[in-house]
């Protein structure tokens, strides 16, 4: 089995990111192809696409400003927080376990709901006003 990392960002756009986005967008075709064209041995190929993640990115990304960099990317998320480098590993260890034999070319989407929502603004909340 073949598992790649791509990023929720390969499944829409990202402001400022287009190159990004682009690489991203790539390696979950790449997946796909890889995984028709090696069913027929036995290999599966998936991919996971993790959103904002609680890792070193906040200090690259955001210098001195670490904090805030976090409770911004938290903000957008509906489960409000950023995901753990563990929940990725725990999707990939079920990956690559005998629980998903029937899973190929797939791009596994782990961002806390961000990629659930449209972007348009709270139609409830325009409701009560």
């Amino acid at each position: 089995m073949i598992i790649n990392t791509a990023s929720v960002s390969g499944t829409a756009g990202d402001y400022g990111l287009s190159s990004y986005n682009a690489a991203k967008a790539g390696v979950i075709n790449l997946t796909r192809s890889a995984a028709i064209e090696n069913a027929q041995y036995g290999i599966r190929v998936n991919c996971v696409c993790p959103g904002a993640i609680n890792t070193r990115a906040a200090q690259i990304l955001g210098p001195g400003r670490e904090d805030e960099f976090r409770r911004l990317q938290a903000s957008v998320h509906p489960l409000g927080r950023m995901g753990e480098p563990e929940e990725i590993a725990n999707t990939v260890f079920f990956l690559a376990s005998d629980e998903s034999s029937f899973i190929t070319g797939e791009a596994i989407i782990i961002d806390g709901g961000v990629s659930a929502h449209t972007g348009f603004p709270s139609f409830l909340e325009m409701q009560k006003k």
